[in-house]
C-alpha cells in the first residue's frame, strides 16, 4: 500500500492497540508480566471521610498508609486497614461516619470508584496530613503515549512478534 488515508491509518492503529492490549492481558493474567509498583498520596481534608485513589490503581501492595512530611519523608505513623473493612467498622462503631479526630484506620471504599475511607474522619488538626500508599498499577496500553512495561530489547522484540500474531 503506497499510502494510508486517515481512516485506514486510524483503523490500523486501533488494531495494533487491540493486539498489544490482548497480549499484555494474557501475559499479566499468566503471571509472566507483573503489575507496575507505584506509590500514591492522599491528602487528608477536614471532615472528609473518603478519598479517591490513583486512576491506574489495581490493588494494594501493602495494607497500610504511611504518614509523610511535605518533603516525602515517612514520619513513622501508619494507618492500618480496619479488620473486616467498612462492614465490620459499621457494626463496631455505628457512628464511624460522624466521629472526627486523627485517623487511626483506613478501609476500602464501596461502590464503583476506587477509594478508601479514614476512621475517625480527619478533623481540622489532621487536615493537610499526607498519607502514602503502595499499589500495583495497571500496565495496559490505553493511549499511544503509554509505555509498554518491558525491561529489555529482547523482551520487546518477542512481545512484538507475539502481538503481531493476534
Amino acid at each position: 500500500i503506497p499510502s494510508f488515508t486517515a481512516t485506514q491509518h486510524a483503523a490500523t492503529s486501533a488494531l495494533a492497540q487491540i493486539a498489544i492490549q490482548s497480549q499484555l492481558s494474557e501475559l499479566v493474567s499468566d503471571g509472566y508480566l507483573p503489575y507496575e509498583s507505584k506509590t500514591g498520596v492522599v491528602t487528608a481534608a477536614s471532615s472528609t471521610r473518603t478519598y479517591g485513589l490513583a486512576t491506574d490503581f489495581q490493588t494494594f501492595e501493602e495494607l497500610f498508609f504511611e504518614k509523610q512530611d511535605s518533603s516525602g519523608n515517612v514520619e513513622g505513623t501508619r494507618l492500618l486497614m480496619y479488620p473486616g473493612g467498612e462492614s465490620q467498622l459499621r457494626k463496631t462503631f455505628p457512628k464511624y461516619r460522624e466521629e472526627v479526630g486523627t485517623p487511626i484506620f483506613w478501609y476500602p471504599g464501596s461502590g464503583t470508584t476506587k477509594n478508601v475511607g479514614f476512621s475517625p474522619v480527619p478533623d481540622t488538626s489532621s487536615a493537610g496530613n499526607l498519607y502514602r500508599y503502595y499499589y500495583e498499577a495497571d500496565v495496559n496500553v490505553v493511549v499511544a503515549g503509554d509505555t509498554i512495561p518491558l525491561v529489555s530489547t529482547t523482551e520487546a522484540e518477542v512481545f512484538v512478534r507475539m502481538a503481531a500474531r493476534n
